[in-house]
């Protein structure tokens, strides 16, 4: 089992793909290695506050061999089409909410993603959620693990 981090590339460089890149890249076992938007501009100042890499296209991105997730931040219209594409790419998902526009969409991402053998997750932001709130306290005062 590989100790290296999950190579993570950002798609969407927005606000919220700020809150959810900033959160995930606080694990040691991920890291962020570049990042797309079709915005030049925000995305080159995603890619300097993140310290990535600034992806070029979506295909650039995903033709590369150190990214192994992308995370999915963009309009949700285009969520389905950009996690086929990563999927087929052998790339995981990791899509905010909603996971899609209509439920067959969300079946298109969970079938194709299921097909070519790759994890897709939809990030739900849970912070003030009490029972959270009571596991981080237990992982700090070391009662629940490392």
């Amino acid at each position: 089992m590989s100790t290296e981090p999950v190579g993570i590339a950002a798609i969407g460089t927005g606000n919220w793909a700020s809150v959810l890149v900033g959160a995930l890249v606080k694990s040691t076992k991920l890291t962020l290695r570049t990042c797309f938007s079709r915005n030049a501009e925000k995305r080159r100042s995603f890619a300097e506050k993140f310290g990535c890499e600034n992806g070029e296209s979506y295909e650039a991105v995903l033709a590369r061999g150190d990214v192994e997730a992308v995370v999915i931040t963009t309009p949700d219209d285009t969520h389905a089409d950009m996690a086929r594409q990563a999927a087929q790419a052998g790339k995981h998902v990791i899509t905010e909410k909603p996971m899609a526009i209509s439920v067959a969409a969300c079946r298109e991402m969970i079938d194709g993603c299921a097909k070519a053998g790759v994890k897709l997750a939809v990030a739900h932001g849970h912070r003030h959620s009490r029972s959270l709130r009571e596991m981080k306290r237990m992982l700090e005062a070391g009662e629940l693990g490392q």
